[in-house]
């Protein structure tokens, strides 16, 4: 919380920031998302991931 990482997106998380921030990935830069820990099935495995949650960050929303 609070800290500047990097996020390599896979199709799943790419998909959810369009929704909120549209399908141009350079408007994306400097926005704020939520991400979460949570699980998914990869070739019959249950594997740890990380995933944006849907819908934008309340202090991004108040913001506009």
């Amino acid at each position: 919380k609070g800290k500047t990482k990097k996020l390599a997106l896979n199709k799943t998380n790419g998909k959810t920031i369009a929704t909120m921030y549209g399908n141009q990935c350079e408007d994306w830069v400097g926005k704020r998302i939520t991400m979460f820990p949570t699980t998914t099935d990869v070739g019959g495995e249950t594997k740890e991931c990380i995933r944006v949650r849907p819908g934008i960050p309340k202090a991004e929303a108040e913001s506009k």
